[in-house]
């Protein structure tokens, strides 16, 4: 499989940059009072200010400056080493069931032996990330387990957006999901991971005569909660977006990614200093280059899909004010009538707890669970199986 590549490596590098260079820049920031801290970080923040005092600043600054240097030089080695490695993804046989534009039901059927459940799940990716998330690596697949525990299981492939999704929107794409879920005998188990999980939750909410349970999978909501990484100056860049999105219909994987990094790019920034020092061939080594591809293997995001995720979503806040809306309905958690099976991860930076918490506080009897990991790590990390699958198998049981 080649290397994806979403952006040249020296721009990488140079946005890369910004975040390590911007120490100086914030200490003097906070010397005048300019920086907001939150509410947790005050008091941390004013006995940091007053330990400064009297230091010499040129000092500090030189210090501040080799530190940025290093981690630069840190982050560009294994970024390097990255993308020298090749790497080809095992991907288990699958056969499509229903098809209508770039998008695809792929059914992975279930197990030849052991017993058979009568339960049919549907896992629904998110728009902006390929949809084998659910089918890693043999040893990394949610699919994979609940087929051997006798489920028959189905993945909704979004596909890039083609001629005819060039003008698609949530809604349109919420009501493919509901076409191929139609195209399903009985009723089916939807399963969303993150963006997925909110089309996911407006079809059982279209389609309640369809839909037997909903698990929600570091589903987000409530975009401006305490925790979230709100993008600063959301609506300067809400209007500057705009004028992106009204030229340009669709949306390059590579502009996605990198927008997300953006918002919080400190943890890219670790791994990538981790995996410089990793022992070729380890586990760790080979589950970096496993998630680190299926990263970057970014799906192109139609230009009023964007419109909604980045600016209705995340700058405006549209679905916690229940302002989100799917063929003219409103989309309203609390109006979920079928079993509800959230997780939330301890410490996920996309969707952290309280963003997709809101949920589990609206959607009545919900379940929740809360793995110690991170938005990709509690669906396809070394813990996944005990933590999530183990669970959430149990729970599909006593529907």
């Amino acid at each position: 499989m080649p290397q994806p590549n979403p952006m040249p490596k020296p721009l990488y590098l140079a946005m890369a940059t910004l975040p390590c260079l911007s120490s100086n820049a914030a200490l003097e920031s906070a010397k005048r009072g300019w920086l907001p801290w939150s509410g947790s970080l005050r008091p941390s923040a004013a006995t940091l200010l007053k330990q400064l005092d009297g230091v010499n600043g040129n000092a500090l600054h030189s210090a501040l400056a080799q530190a940025g240097a290093e981690r630069i030089a840190a982050l560009a080695e294994g970024i390097d080493r990255f993308e020298r490695q090749e790497y080809t993804r095992k991907a288990s046989r699958a056969n499509v069931l229903w098809q209508e534009g770039s998008s695809q039901l792929l059914d992975y059927g279930v197990a030849a032996s052991g017993a058979r459940h009568p339960l049919t799940i549907l896992f629904v990716p998110s728009l902006i990330n390929r949809a084998y998330i659910f089918d890693l690596a043999p040893d990394k697949s949610m699919i994979r387990f609940l087929k051997q525990q006798g489920f028959r299981c189905l993945l909704m492939d979004w596909g890039d957006p083609g001629e005819k999704e060039q003008r698609f929107g949530m809604a349109d794409y919420t009501t493919r999901l509901e076409c191929a879920l139609e195209s399903i005998p009985g009723k089916v188990m939807l399963a969303g991971y993150c963006m997925g999980g909110m089309m996911a939750l407006a079809a059982s909410l279209r389609k309640p005569a369809k839909v037997t349970g909903l698990a929600l999978i570091g589903t987000p909501w409530d975009f401006h909660s305490p925790d979230a990484a709100q993008m600063p100056g959301a609506e300067i860049f809400a209007g500057a977006f705009e004028e992106f999105l009204s030229t340009n219909p669709v949306v390059p994987g590579a502009l996605v990614y990198h927008l997300l990094y953006l918002a919080n790019p400190w943890p890219v920034h670790e791994k990538y200093i981790r995996f410089a020092t990793m022992e070729a061939g380890s586990e760790e080594y080979r589950a970096f280059m496993e998630r680190e591809h299926w990263l970057r293997d970014g799906v192109a995001l139609t230009a009023q899909c964007a419109r909604t995720a980045f600016i209705d979503w995340a700058a405006r806040n549209t679905p916690a004010r229940l302002e989100w809306k799917v063929g003219g309905e409103i989309v309203s958690p609390a109006q979920v009538s079928v079993p509800t099976f959230i997780v939330l991860g301890q410490r996920d930076c996309i969707v952290p707890p309280l963003c997709g918490g809101a949920l589990s506080k609206a959607i009545p009897n919900a379940v929740t669970i809360h793995p110690p990991a991170g938005h990709v790590g509690m669906v396809v990390g070394r813990q996944a199986k005990d933590h999530l699958w183990l669970p959430l198998a149990k729970w599909l049981r006593g529907l």
